[in-house]
């Protein structure tokens, strides 16, 4: 289970009220190729400070409009309620939302973005933005050219309005889209190399890697985790996700899964499940078969985290081999000043 450590704000923040849509009174400053990196509460910040690590979502940006390309997921749906001993109770989550999330890989517009960052929830804290032009070539304005440009993509109706559009971004074979996948965590299987994962996975940062190659700009090299990491990470992660559910924060607090299920603890299936998910792929799985996965000394992870595309907490800066085009660049304040309202949504 690898950066078990970064989801890129996969799960729902605590108190989110599930905000989709939304518009902002201005363009930010970030330039076009530019990434963004952000920090927000909830069970993805405690699990990256179980790793030692701090960001935990990446995107990058298409200009000052205000547009930019990132993969992330809604919450995903409860299963369907039969009874006490089958159904909602025996697995909480949808397993295919959770295996597949949606939307995964996608443009927004400055509207959509900004209600990401700052209204989803009780808000981030920080925003920041690392130019991607290490050598004066300016790779990162290529990246983002070419997913707006050239990446295979198709236009879908927003679930959150329906009268607005994104983008979603699709495989190599233009056969199903890029979906969020948990399990890029545990292994990126070749997805920085510009390969598609098993399930068409990515996650916020494999996702950039991968551009980056299908770009023609760099490969970025995988970082290894230690067993180490593992277990204090797939834990937090656990505790994270029973917590909400126990305190119905968020989704859970819709469903009240606390009291639809007296005779099963939904709250502890449903963290498995998630943690399941994260470690072997299999996101129908409500027992803690997870336990026995971080327990092996020979278990580890390798992936790349919204951390190391940005150069920090011991992964590669440019120009070593291997680093991010990103690498380079220190942190900069993403500033929302430019004149212009702008609607929009994320999912």
């Amino acid at each position: 289970m690898a950066s078990a450590l970064t989801l890129c704000v996969a799960l729902s923040s605590p108190a989110s009220a599930d905000t989709i849509c939304g518009s902002v009174a201005a363009s930010w400053n970030v330039p076009a190729g530019g990434v963004v990196f952000s920090r927000s509460p909830g069970p993805v910040r405690d699990v990256i400070d179980a790793a030692g690590e701090s960001r935990s979502h990446s995107m990058i940006s298409h200009g000052p409009g205000g547009s930019a390309s990132h993969a992330t997921m809604v919450t995903p749906g409860q299963n369907g309620y039969s009874t006490p001993f089958s159904g909602f109770c025996e697995t909480p989550l949808n397993a295919s939302q959770l295996r597949e999330g949606y939307p995964g890989a996608s443009v927004i517009s400055a509207g959509g973005v900004y209600t990401f960052l700052y209204l989803d929830g009780p808000g981030t804290e920080f925003v920041y933005f690392q130019q991607g032009d290490p050598d004066g070539s300016s790779p990162g304005n290529a990246v983002q050219n070419y997913l707006w440009s050239d990446a295979p993509a198709r236009e879908a109706t927003s679930q959150g309005d329906r009268s607005q559009a994104l983008w979603l971004f699709l495989n190599s074979g233009q056969t199903s889209r890029l979906n969020y996948s948990l399990y890029q965590f545990r292994d990126i299987e070749g997805v920085h190399l510009g390969e598609d994962a098993w399930n068409d996975g990515v996650v916020c940062s494999t996702f950039l890697a991968r551009s980056q190659a299908l770009a023609g700009v760099n490969v970025q090299e995988p970082f290894t985790y230690s067993n180490e990491v593992i277990p204090r990470a797939a834990r937090q992660l656990h505790a994270s996700v029973e917590q909400e559910c126990r305190s119905s924060i968020g989704f859970w607090g819709k469903i009240e899964a606390t009291l639809a299920c007296p005779l099963t603890d939904v709250c502890q299936r449903a963290a498995n499940q998630v943690v399941n998910c994260m470690t072997t792929g299999e996101c129908g799985n409500t027992d803690d078969d997870w336990k026995r996965v971080i327990a092996d000394p020979n278990s580890g992870a390798t992936s790349i985290s919204p951390d190391c595309l940005g150069g920090w907490n011991g992964c590669a800066r440019w120009p070593e081999p291997g680093a991010s085009i990103w690498s380079y660049d220190d942190s900069h304040l993403v500033q929302w000043n430019a004149d212009g309202n702008q609607y929009g949504c994320w999912d």
